[in-house]
């Protein structure tokens, strides 16, 4: 007797999403189904009853594995009318709950020194880690807190901070601070007529760096 013919795709990223999609719109233990199935979305019985219908839909309309399933109407179902292949982060920044939720200040610690921290533990109680991130508007914390949980739920990969680039308090705008204060330095130097190798060297920066910024100066 042969066996079972498969569509040996198991094991792809396609593959996942739509096993991803077909749990939080059936399976009650899905951490993702108060949101889905809980709401009355449901799969449409094409490709709810089989793999192959939706792989071929997918690859027909824009799949990328840089790209995540989104509905379009966010109170329709999956099916082919109703989808979309957009990026991550624009179908995070579309969810309704992102911008509200009855425990607004979930996870968020305020600290004592005006800001406000993200705390969410992941894994288990032998393995837990921590993810941490830190804001001054508690407004955007409450986006990003809602955004960790959403990627933690979905199993997407979450890099902090995801919301935005340039919020003081967070690891990159930090950077762009630091980096402004230390081109402040490098254009009082030249003003006072420094040697631009001795700026680089006490600075610690490259001479063709201190070099360009000595050019918008001059």
């Amino acid at each position: 007797m042969a066996g079972k013919i498969t569509h040996g795709m198991s094991n792809t990223r396609i593959y996942g999403i739509y096993k991803a999609m077909l749990q939080r719109c059936s399976d009650i233990d899905s951490c993702s189904y108060k949101y889905y199935g809980a709401n009355g979305v449901v799969v449409c019985d094409e490709w709810g009853s089989n793999f192959e219908p939706f792989m071929r839909w997918a690859l027909a309309n824009g799949y990328s594995d840089k790209l995540t399933i989104d509905r379009i109407d966010t109170n329709g179902n999956y099916e082919p009318s109703n989808c979309q292949w957009i990026t991550q982060h624009k179908q995070i920044l579309k969810q309704e709950r992102f911008s509200h939720r009855d425990e607004r200040d979930k996870h968020i610690i305020f600290m004592d020194n005006g800001k406000f921290q993200i705390a969410i533990n992941t894994g288990t109680r032998k393995n837990r880690n921590t993810m941490h991130a830190m804001f001054d508007n508690i407004e955007l914390a409450r986006v990003e807190r809602n955004i960790m949980e959403f990627c933690m739920e979905n199993n997407l990969e979450y890099k902090y901070p995801y919301y935005t680039d340039d919020v003081l308090g967070t690891k990159k705008g930090d950077r762009v601070k630091r980096k402004l204060s230390k081109d402040t330095k490098i254009e009082n130097m030249i003003n006072n007529g420094e040697n631009l190798r001795l700026i680089a060297k006490k600075l610690k920066v490259s001479a063709y760096y201190v070099f360009r910024l000595s050019k918008n100066i001059i």
